[in-house]
């Protein structure tokens, strides 16, 4: 609870923003909801954003540190199928409805062809996103006015 990792009391959360403890107590247990200037200014008083102090299914943040925390060694143990799999079934279904070793030949098959008739750079469009471009064309960047020569390039060249 963000209320309490802030090290505030319902009665201090209620002082600062002008409602009642029981209004606090309501908001925490979901029976009701704060409007959005409140809740902007808890946010600010409990030191988050608003789209974190919102996040009420899952804290992200909580998360990632775990996971950075956990060696790789024990993440290699995780199945995060079977994980995952619990709140979104589906990923433990499709593995018994859907023949994935029929589409994975395939598509290796259609990447491989896509490798051999085309060779492929990339390079920044200076936004520091990569750019893919076909390299037996005039080589020209969506949305950038970045040019490359019409010369067939490597795929490990970087820049024009």
């Amino acid at each position: 609870m963000k209320r309490k990792k802030s090290g505030l009391t319902q009665e201090a959360v209620a002082e600062k923003l002008g409602v009642s403890r029981q209004t606090i107590s309501k908001w925490e247990t979901d029976e009701t909801l704060p409007d959005i200037c409140q809740s902007k200014r808890m946010a600010q008083l409990y030191h988050v954003t608003l789209d974190e102090l919102i996040d009420f299914d899952i804290d992200v943040k909580e998360i990632e540190q775990l996971i950075e925390k956990t060696s790789e060694e024990t993440q290699a143990k995780i199945d995060w199928t079977a994980a995952w799999g619990k709140k979104y079934p589906i990923l433990v279904q499709y593995q018994n409805e859907v023949h994935t070793s029929d589409y994975a030949a395939r598509l290796t098959e259609l990447l491989d062809s896509l490798r051999n008739d085309y060779i492929f750079i990339s390079f920044s469009n200076g936004s520091g996103s990569p750019v893919h471009a076909d390299a037996w064309t005039g080589l020209t960047a969506p949305h950038s006015s970045q040019h490359c020569s019409g010369q067939r390039k490597s795929l490990t060249e970087r820049h024009c």
